[in-house]
């Protein structure tokens, strides 16, 4: 998983605990559910690119990493020349 997305999942629970805190001080349920579900969606998150990484290094490349470098892009440009 890349730093950036760590960091973006990890602010989104966060963001939601504080909004969850914050509805609780200020007795506004919405603001509460509101904070609930932003946790729910950064830890679902961090949980799926856990998982691309655990695969990715399963087959010893980065999940979603397409075919970069593959023998078959070579076919394509060597009649441009």
């Amino acid at each position: 998983m890349g730093t950036d997305d760590k960091m973006r999942n990890q602010g989104q629970i966060w963001k939601g605990r504080a909004k969850e805190a914050t509805g609780k001080i200020t007795d506004n349920e919405r603001m509460e559910r509101e904070g609930r579900a932003d946790q729910a969606k950064g830890q679902a998150k961090s949980a799926m690119q856990k998982l691309k990484d655990a695969f990715g290094s399963l087959f010893g490349r980065r999940a979603g990493s397409g075919r970069r470098g593959s023998e078959h892009d070579d076919d394509r440009y060597r009649g441009s020349l």
